[in-house]
C-alpha cells in the first residue's frame, strides 16, 4: 500500500479513536476513554511515521520507536511537542484515573491528532466538510 494511503488510513483511525474516547468519557467509562485516547495518539503517530517509511515493515514499531525517529517526519519543535504529549498521557494514565486526568489525556490526544491533520493535509487533502443540502425554491 502506498505510504500516503497508509498515512490517511492511520489518520482516520486516529480520528475514530478520539471520537470513541470522547464518547466513552461522556458515558463515564474512564478506563475506556483513556485507552481509546492513547490508541488515537498511537494511530496519529503511525500516520506521521508512514510518510517517511515508504515500505511497510514486517513488524510495526512501538510508539517509543516511532517517537525516537519522529524528526524524520516533522519539525524538531513539533517532535518535542509530540513526545511531551505522549509522556504526559503515559504519566496521567499510569496513575489512578479520575475525570480530570482523563479529560487531560483526551486534550493531549486531541492536540496530537489535530497537529497530525495539519502536517498531513498536503498529502491527504483538507478535512471533509459536512455535505450541504441543495437550495430548493
Amino acid at each position: 500500500m502506498p505510504y500516503f494511503i497508509r498515512a490517511k488510513t492511520y489518520y482516520r483511525y486516529a480520528e475514530q479513536q478520539l471520537r470513541a474516547a470522547e464518547d466513552a468519557l461522556d458515558q463515564g467509562d474512564l478506563a475506556g476513554a483513556c485507552q481509546r485516547a492513547k490508541e488515537a495518539v498511537e494511530k496519529a503517530l503511525r500516520a506521521l511515521w508512514s510518510i517517511v517509511e515508504f515500505e511497510a515493515p514486517e513488524q510495526k514499531p512501538s510508539v517509543e520507536e516511532i517517537l525516537s525517529q519522529i524528526e524524520r517526519a516533522v519539525e524538531p519543535t513539533m517532535a518535542r511537542e509530540l513526545r511531551r504529549a505522549w509522556r504526559k498521557i503515559e504519566d496521567l494514565s499510569s496513575k489512578g484515573l479520575d475525570q480530570d486526568k482523563v479529560k487531560e489525556v483526551i486534550a493531549q490526544a486531541r492536540f496530537v491528532v489535530r497537529n497530525t491533520r495539519e502536517i498531513l493535509e498536503p498529502l491527504i487533502g483538507p478535512p471533509e466538510s459536512p455535505k450541504k443540502r441543495p437550495f430548493l425554491l
